[in-house]
């Protein structure tokens, strides 16, 4: 046998050169570590073959442990149905190694086979275990997904849902060109993301989601939707009205109630009835429950084969078990320690029966709560220890975190690892093997249970300071591949941490009263933060961290200002003074900026941003000042551009036009796209963005309106790749008011829809406010509390049509903490008072209008002096430009 030969084995294919395996004519999927294994068996039949041979031939240049051995050999198992109906591939020869024990027919490949079929582009994870008993299940879902475009799978949890929904989508890859995925929202906590989870699986820019998902056919598979269903519901009815080539496939404990949705509902696994007397094995496979018991079972156990005498047996425990997939592939793994009676006779007295809540629980739940007892008493008091640990992990895990909370400092270094092995050779864990290094999960049932068992023990806040520990060191090694991998690398690396860093802090800032490891992972955490636009959600863990540890670190400064350089930054981010909560003051400021000698940068940098997203443009123009001078002397080239940028926006607002137009441009020609701060990274929107603000602006105001649209079109091309707030930044702050400024009240609309819809969609509250206000101005209704905590916001609606000069705007010109709209706020303040008709008004008036025409004249504002000599032509016409 050559090694490029096919093999042929029971109902299967291996062709070793194309590395495919086909099972009656289908491609059957396997891992890459699997498919070696299984060449390197099948290629040498009946041979047995050392461990350590195996391990060199599948992980030639990499140091694995024998525990990854039989994770793939049991996986490859499953996969093949080896046991089913008394068939079996592969053996383990106790203290040797492994063989492949089937009939093998050797078979030469001909250079002239056809070539394979285009491959499709799809996420859908390697299956590692046969589906039993679904056929006619996925049969009619094939056909409703030929009927319908929206079709939900929904049962119960353990009915098997995502296996079945994920068989449906591996059959459909080759008929839709522009892909198959599967969206995985279990671990989506806000319906907001929902849509931002979507379009980072598939790769497609958010803000072009449908058109993106419009080009090509494409089958989306929304698994785990029921605690998410508003969200959901919403983004499937955006697709199907957009995109008439898309399918989607749900699977939820409910109905989305989405129009045009058909609902398939799952049942379980069938089972032998009680009145049914079985004479034989072969009578009880049969039933499906029994099949999957049977195949599971021959996959842990040597050997195991259903017999006549235990067939009853077998019958009565999957009706035990209610015909739950999920129970019966527990129940499965168990048989070699009892036999089957042994373990009916455990779930029928041997365990008392606990309900899920209430005594009046269905017997589903309380049969799983006893099944999980009984699995938890099985283990030993080490292993017991490890799985209530694991519960601390909202998602997946590696090895690596597995030890980081398991081991103690005398536990030998594979202590975790055996653990973790027992655990998931026990179905008490399952593992990703789809991945390039092994992930772990807790089901969520089995996650739940072990949680209780931890909090009832007294180890729950040991487990979690030892969670909270990992995902800190975690957080720090992220920020370290910052601006090192671009933005999509880098959250798929590290995007997973978000929802361990969600429940460390739930725990840390409230019931474990860990406030400094608390704070200290929202500070790490910010570049996570940032990357995924949760500046709303976070900023309620800063405001809490910041406010107990003043409590609690009064003396020590160094994480205190950190926190107070973090919300900063949050102000300047965000656009303004809304956070309502207490950030670096001026009374601080002395004491801030000596106690920050380590990081001087980063600390002007978010005195600079708490002053200017706050309106104190020359109190922020004396920060940006003083972070350039620090980079003069510190011959720091690279803070130099953050000191640049941020001067460059403060000169704007105040008025200095043609200075803010030369740094913004000299910003923008610089090549580095990572920008520095100090010793830090520095996160903020997309300089390409930020800027181009600056420059639309400025442009708009010298009076020429087409340059400024065509920056502003550059601006919003750049901003759609952007963060989530930075898009936001670009409609309220540019967008927006220059379609305002130019009167087109229509664009005016589209555009504050687009800032309304986005802000939602990244729980931008504060945003979600300026696009309500901009809608509101242009139905005629006079804005809510325009500017009452946003200076910036007040400042801007007072230049709008239709928008009222507050006392507030006003003396903010008066006092000089604004600049740019000046000359805009003294002219409409001065046609409200001419429009009253009363004489002493009316000189007043006149007077700020000069007033105002000398400021833009300073200015260079062409676009507001234009307004300006239009009020006086109309209310002082023979004035001369030049006169006072």
């Amino acid at each position: 046998m050559t090694s490029d030969d096919k093999i042929r084995f029971g109902p299967f294919e291996l062709a070793p050169s194309e590395r495919l395996l086909r099972e009656n004519g289908r491609q059957l999927r396997l891992g890459s570590r699997a498919l070696d294994l299984l060449v390197a068996l099948a290629q040498r039949p009946g041979d047995v073959v050392g461990k350590d041979e195996l391990t060199a031939l599948v992980w030639p240049t990499t140091v694995v442990e024998e525990s990854s051995l039989r994770v793939h050999i049991r996986a490859l198992r499953k996969a093949l149905g080896d046991g089913q109906d008394g068939q079996r591939y592969i053996a383990n020869v106790p203290g040797r190694g492994y063989s492949f024990v089937a009939q093998v027919v050797p078979e030469s490949t001909s250079a002239a086979e056809s070539a394979a079929a285009p491959a499709r582009p799809h996420n859908l994870p390697v299956r590692l275990t046969r589906m039993t008993g679904r056929e006619q299940a996925v049969r009619a879902l094939l056909d409703q997904l030929e009927h319908s475009r929206l079709v939900s799978i929904v049962g119960p949890a353990g009915i098997g849902k995502t296996t079945l929904a994920l068989a449906v989508a591996e059959e459909l890859i080759a008929q839709f060109p522009g892909g198959v995925f599967s969206i995985d929202l279990s671990l989506v906590s806000d319906n907001a993301i929902v849509r931002m989870t979507v379009a980072s699986t598939i790769g497609a820019p958010l803000q072009t989601l449908s058109q993106h998902i419009a080009k090509q056919p494409m089958l989306l598979l929304l698994d785990n939707c029921e605690h998410v269903l508003p969200g959901v519901v919403e983004m499937a009815a955006e697709l199907m009205r957009a995109c008439a080539s898309v399918r989607l496939l749900a699977t939820s404990r409910e109905p989305l109630y989405a129009e045009g949705e058909l609902v398939h509902r799952l049942k379980s696994l069938d089972v032998p009835p009680a009145e049914v007397a079985l004479a034989s094995a072969s009578e009880a496979m049969q039933y499906s429950a029994v099949q999957l018991l049977v195949e599971r079972t021959a996959a842990s156990v040597d050997g195991f084969v259903l017999s006549d005498a235990d067939a009853a047996t077998a019958a009565a425990l999957c009706r035990r078990l209610d015909g739950l997939p999920f129970a019966i592939e527990l129940a499965a793994v168990r048989v070699g320690f009892f036999g089957l009676k042994g373990l009916l006779d455990r779930l029928n007295g041997g365990l008392r029966v606990l309900s899920v809540g209430h005594r009046t629980a269905v017997p589903r739940h309380q049969t799983m709560r006893a099944l999980l007892d009984w699995s938890y008493d099985l283990l030993s008091s080490r292993a017991q220890r490890a799985f209530k640990r694991l519960s601390v992990f909202a998602g997946s895990f590696s090895l690596e975190a597995a030890e980081a909370v398991l081991l103690e400092p005398d536990d030998p270094p594979t202590e975790a690892q055996d653990h973790v092995i027992e655990l998931e050779a026990r179905s008490l864990l399952s593992a990703d093997l789809n991945a390039e290094s092994i992930r772990y999960r807790l089901l969520e049932t089995t996650k739940a249970y072990a949680a209780e068992r931890l909090a009832a023990d007294g180890e729950r806040d040991a487990a979690h300071l030892r969670h909270g520990e990992h995902v800190l060191a975690r957080l720090v090694s992220a920020s370290l591949s910052w601006g090192v991998l671009e933005r999509n690398e880098w959250l798929a690396v590290h995007g997973s941490l978000v929802e361990d860093v969600r429940s460390t802090l739930d725990w840390a800032l409230g019931e474990g009263r860990q406030v400094e490891l608390g704070a200290s992972i929202v500070d790490a955490a910010m570049p996570l933060v940032h990357r995924l636009s949760l500046l709303d959600e976070f900023r309620a863990y800063l405001e809490s961290a910041l406010e107990r540890l003043e409590l609690v670190d009064k003396g020590r400064g160094a994480l205190l200002f950190r926190m107070k350089i973090a919300l900063g930054g949050l102000i300047g981010n965000s656009g303004g003074g809304r956070l309502g909560v207490k950030t670096v003051s001026e009374q601080d400021d002395a004491d801030n900026l000596a106690n920050a000698e380590e990081f001087q940068a980063e600390a002007l940098y978010g005195l600079w941003a708490a002053n200017f997203g706050a309106g104190d443009y020359p109190k922020a123009k004396t920060y940006a000042k003083a972070l350039t001078d620090w980079c003069q002397e510190n011959g720091d080239t690279a803070t130099a551009l953050v000191a640049d940028r941020a001067m460059a926006q403060t000169l704007h607002h105040l008025g200095e036009h043609d200075a803010a137009w030369n740094l913004a441009t000299r910003v923008l020609e610089d090549p580095r796209r990572m920008t520095q701060l100090g010793k830090s990274p520095l996160i903020q929107v997309d300089k390409r963005v930020s800027m181009r603000i600056v420059l639309a602006r400025v442009q708009w105001m010298r009076g020429d309106a087409d340059g400024a649209n065509r920056i502003l079109d550059e601006c919003l091309a750049h901003a759609q790749n952007d963060l989530g707030y930075g898009h936001c930044q670009a409609l309220a702050l540019a967008a927006c008011p220059i379609a305002f400024w130019n009167g087109d009240l229509k664009q005016a609309r589209e555009l504050s829809n687009q800032l309304l819809e986005i802000a939602g969609r990244h729980s931008l509250s504060l945003w979600a406010g300026w696009a309500q206000n901009f809608i509101s101005l242009l139905d005629g209704v006079k804005p809510v509390d325009v500017g009452s905590d946003d200076a910036m916001q007040a400042d801007l609606f007072a230049t709008l049509p239709g928008a009222l000069v507050t006392q507030q705007s006003l003396q903010r010109v008066e006092l000089g903490f604004v600049g740019w709209c000046a000359p805009e706020v003294l002219r409409a303040k001065a046609e409200s008072l001419l429009a009253s008709r009363d004489a002493p008004q009316a000189e007043e008036a006149l007077t700020l209008l000069f007033r105002s025409r000398a400021r833009a004249i300073e200015q260079g504002a062409a676009g507001w002096l234009q307004r300006i000599e239009t009020s006086l032509a109309r209310w002082a016409p023979g004035t001369s430009v030049g006169e006072r």
